[in-house]
């Protein structure tokens, strides 16, 4: 088995607001539209192509779907079969289960799925085409394994793609000595590393920090917010071939702190 089942919800539905916050009524019945396959479906990533095309990665426990939906609710039969891939059974079945951390269409078309071994650790980049079939250009027939491209294990967190294609993924290494710290993967678009970044396509970051969401890199700067703890948020930038993250004035937090109405308002300084 590919997957183990986590965070097990009711059956998933997918929602669409329009702006004034209603339901939209020309998606699926009402503004909702399942894509689970029974009561013990979980969503575990959800993203959206340039061309609408809706894209749901879903578990039960048996197996990881990639279900596609059309704009106004209805099944994407021109992906893989019916509309949904059963991921199992793209590759050879690993000893390890696993579980899916993030998805990400590009803007050709073709879908990035990030998993995580459970166990071992370790993280797994798969890329599929717009049809549902596998991209053997991709990484080794499809896919690309943290050992591939990082000195040790790493457990993905986010993934994203920069402005000329490159690939980021950002997740927890492993480490015999408990070094804490975070990792940044850089990987060119056909999932090689990208020996422009640190020489290696590999960059260990040691703080006291988790990975924070990634998001788009702006266009004109080609950089990325790194990191958070339990309460802060560590910002960092990286440009296009920096081996080290760049401060302005060194570290900045942001940290919440009361006010008299009980609500939580932002607050920043430089740490040197």
């Amino acid at each position: 088995m590919r997957t183990t089942r986590q965070r097990l919800r009711p059956e998933p539905l997918e929602d669409r607001l329009t702006p004034a916050l209603a339901l939209d009524p020309t998606f699926g019945t009402g503004g909702v539209q399942s894509v689970g396959t029974g009561p013990a479906s979980a969503v575990y990533a959800v993203t959206t192509a340039p061309s609408g095309t809706i894209y749901t990665a879903v578990t039960t426990p048996s197996e990881f779907d990639i279900v596609a939906t059309n704009p106004d609710g209805t099944p994407d039969t021109a992906f893989a079969t019916g509309g949904a891939v059963n991921v199992e059974t793209l590759f050879p079945q690993p000893p390890f289960d696993a579980t899916v951390a993030n998805i990400y269409a590009q803007p050709d078309g073709k879908l990035l799925v990030l998993e995580n071994y459970v166990g071992p650790g370790g993280f797994v980049l798969v890329r599929l085409n717009a049809d549902g079939s596998v991209d053997t250009t991709f990484g080794t027939g499809g896919e690309v394994v943290s050992a591939q491209v990082a000195p040790t294990n790493i457990t993905g967190e986010s993934l994203t793609i920069q402005p000329d294609g490159k690939l980021l993924v950002v997740g927890y290494p492993s480490f015999a000595n408990d070094q804490t710290g975070f990792s940044v993967v850089r990987m060119n678009p056909d999932g090689s590393p990208d020996t422009t970044f640190n020489q290696t396509g590999y960059q260990f970051i040691p703080a006291r920090v988790r990975p924070a969401r990634l998001r788009r890199p702006r266009k004109e700067r080609g950089r990325w917010p790194s990191g958070r703890t339990g309460r802060s948020w560590w910002l960092a930038t990286f440009g296009p071939r920096d081996r080290r993250p760049r401060f302005r004035t060194g570290r900045t937090w942001l940290s919440p702190s009361s006010t008299r109405t009980g609500r939580s308002t932002p607050r920043s300084g430089p740490t040197g």
